[in-house]
């Protein structure tokens, strides 16, 4: 028994095809997309923490050791 495939019946399956690759890459593409944001959201909470630490560095007096006693310098 032979089986033939129409012109139509090919485009179908290659339609079906191109669907389900289109679908597949936007899913990928929202996942990247929801995983940039939260990098995005952590760079931007470490930068101010960065910023942070700087600004308490700064505005602390430094402070240095001799023997078991800290002193303070101006």
């Amino acid at each position: 028994m032979a089986h033939y495939i129409t012109k139509s019946h090919r485009r179908s399956v290659n339609n079906d095809k191109y669907l389900y690759t289109k679908r597949k890459v936007k899913q990928i593409l929202d996942t990247l997309a929801q995983l940039l944001t939260h990098i995005q959201a952590n760079l931007i909470i470490v930068s101010i923490d960065a910023g942070v630490a700087q600004l308490v560095e700064r505005l602390l007096p430094k402070q240095g050791v001799t023997g078991s006693s800290p002193v303070t310098r101006s």
